[in-house]
């Protein structure tokens, strides 16, 4: 079950636009995602596609201000997708990159994605996805076993550690949302024609 931190009232309320029609998607438990998915009548993203998904997190504090940024783009490197959100008041950098992995994963599969190589800074989140490192911390197991179901979902996936300097839109949008503190509020903006779509 996802972490009660991003299942609070209206935390991923996000808008679609896709062939100038706006529907609006929930990014809801791990559980129910699936549901969502099958019932949308025109998947978003490709699902014979690569996609990957930057994510950052960051806290003023630590623990503070902490907010999370998600990014998609596809195979030739345009962005189609991205989220920001306010992770809370007094919460760690930890709990913030991890927020930012499962709300971009989650709606990853939201929009239709099967194969995803996810990129980002935190060498943390990264190895212990990866099971290079063990999750101890008590505070960070939910999101990691969250994290790890939702992981299972994807036909292909792969995560990568990339240098922060590579994750400069991500690190924004996660500093957007500390600055704007859209508590509870996830943003996502989809321009058809990124997509190639008509």
């Amino acid at each position: 079950e996802v972490p009660a931190s991003l299942r609070k009232r209206d935390v991923n309320s996000c808008k679609v636009k896709h062939h100038q029609v706006e529907e609006e998607i929930n990014v809801m438990s791990v559980g129910d995602e699936e549901d969502r998915i099958s019932s949308l009548n025109d998947r978003i993203l490709s699902s014979t596609s690569t996609y990957i998904l930057q994510f950052d997190g960051g806290s003023r504090g630590n623990p503070g201000i902490a907010g999370a940024g998600m990014v998609i783009y596809n195979e030739s490197g345009r962005e189609v997708w991205y989220g920001r959100h306010f992770v809370g008041d007094s919460m760690t950098n930890n709990v913030a990159e991890y927020s930012g992995l499962l709300i971009g994963l989650q709606c990853a599969r939201i929009l239709g994605a099967e194969h995803i190589v996810v990129q980002g800074d935190s060498d943390l989140v990264v190895k212990q996805i990866r099971g290079e490192y063990r999750c101890k911390s008590k505070q960070l197991l939910p999101y990691h076993h969250a994290a790890r179901q939702l992981v299972s979902k994807f036909q292909s996936f792969e995560i990568r550690h990339i240098p922060r300097a590579q994750n400069g839109r991500a690190d924004s949008l996660a500093n957007e949302a500390m600055d704007c503190r859209d508590f509870n509020y996830m943003y996502q903006f989809i321009n058809p024609m990124k997509l190639g779509l008509p």
